[in-house]
């Protein structure tokens, strides 16, 4: 798999997944062009790669196979493929959605962390759901994080997720997320329109201003 198109954010690479995954079926990629993703663009690339396909390896930009690189079949990722599946997974234009989750996979450490910097000194909007969810294991060691993302209003949600919740029974209808994994699931196991956008869409949209 080559990938031609800008992945520039967390939801770039879940979008990828979720496009591999319907090409690719249950087949193993090398991808390459990927640049030098982190371990939670990997993360998000992954989970999606395995939601909307039956993939259960990657390889990228990896030596030890690219003596193969000529025998493979050959997929190319372009710009709009992109884009094309993020409008796809988004299923509503709503500004205000009732829910803004982030943590599917779970956050990291480092996303942990991020949010509770981005979030410092600022409240949740009453009018809108925000929950984060992580390991317990993560949970205790970034405790001092956590507190200031309880501290604004936002619920931190261990060894689960909000796929598997019965959120519709909450009066949930709009979901705003930055996991392609949730956008793919949610509109039929939490019965919700869904807005896929970047972390950073998603705070800016559960935060006061």
């Amino acid at each position: 798999v080559e990938v031609k198109a800008p992945l520039e954010k967390e939801v770039d690479f879940g979008a990828l997944g979720i496009f591999l995954g319907k090409v690719l079926e249950d087949k193993i990629p090398l991808i390459t062009g990927l640049g030098k993703p982190t371990f939670e663009n990997l993360k998000q690339l992954g989970a999606a790669l395995a939601s909307a396909g039956m993939v259960n390896m990657l390889h990228y930009n990896s030596a030890a196979v690219k003596i193969e690189k000529e025998r493979l079949e050959k997929i190319t990722v372009e710009p709009k493929n992109i884009q094309e599946t993020i409008e796809e997974l988004t299923t509503t234009s709503t500004a205000k959605p009732d829910l803004v989750f982030v943590g599917c996979p779970h956050c990291s450490f480092r996303e942990i962390r991020e949010i509770a910097e981005k979030m410092s000194d600022k409240k949740v909007r009453a009018d809108i759901e925000f929950w984060v969810c992580t390991s317990r294991h993560i949970k205790e060691k970034a405790n001092r994080y956590v507190q200031k993302i309880e501290a604004s209003g936002a619920k931190i949600i261990t060894d689960t997720c909000a796929v598997v919740t019965w959120t519709d029974k909450l009066g949930i209808k709009t979901i705003m997320t930055n996991s392609a994994k949730t956008a793919h699931y949610a509109p039929t196991m939490n019965k919700a329109e869904v807005k896929l956008a970047s972390l950073e869409e998603c705070l800016k949209t559960a935060l006061k201003r």
